[in-house]
């Protein structure tokens, strides 16, 4: 497959899973990514940073379909291909995979850190959808520590962003 075709495919294959929230459609979405996966691996003129982009919806949607440990694995492959890319978008998009992964895990400190982390990233992205989700997250991990004054001042944050942001 040709390399347009695959960031074509990539590109528009969130978009077919953001607007439904059920069990059925993050199966299909983490067949989908599994697939991209697969094919951006073995194509050898693939961009880095589209393989790392792909992996890391196949790790949200693994997230969602409560494949913990599988998408730990891939969320961390793609933090590790996008990482040294400047990929800060994305890199703090797996990185938000990886603290909703510890927020099921009851692991509050983790969640910090992942979040933490990938709040400077949605910060040097300069986006505030990124920005928004990474303060929801550290509202979670807040909330997991019973501090909740903290939390809600997350909460609040990350409902100012949104509506900054229009999503």
């Amino acid at each position: 497959m040709e390399r347009g075709m695959l960031a074509d495919l990539a590109g528009a294959a969130p978009g077919l899973y953001s607007f439904r929230d059920s069990t059925c459609a993050y199966s299909e979405g983490e067949e989908l990514f599994r697939e991209l996966s697969a094919l951006a691996s073995r194509t050898p003129e693939c961009d880095p940073a589209l393989r790392g982009r792909i992996m890391a919806w196949h790790g949200w949607m693994s997230y969602r379909r409560a494949s913990y440990a599988l998408a730990g694995r891939i969320l961390e492959e793609a933090v590790a291909i996008l990482e040294p890319l400047d990929q800060p978008g994305d890199t703090g998009f797996a990185l938000c995979g990886t603290g909703l992964i510890f927020y099921s895990l009851g692991q509050s400190d983790s969640l910090m850190q992942a979040f933490r982390k990938a709040h400077s990233y949605a910060a040097r992205s300069g986006r505030r959808d990124l920005m928004a989700r990474t303060e929801t997250g550290m509202g979670l991990g807040h909330y997991l520590r019973k501090e909740y004054e903290e939390a809600r001042a997350r909460f609040e944050e990350a409902i100012r962003l949104y509506a900054e942001s229009g999503d």
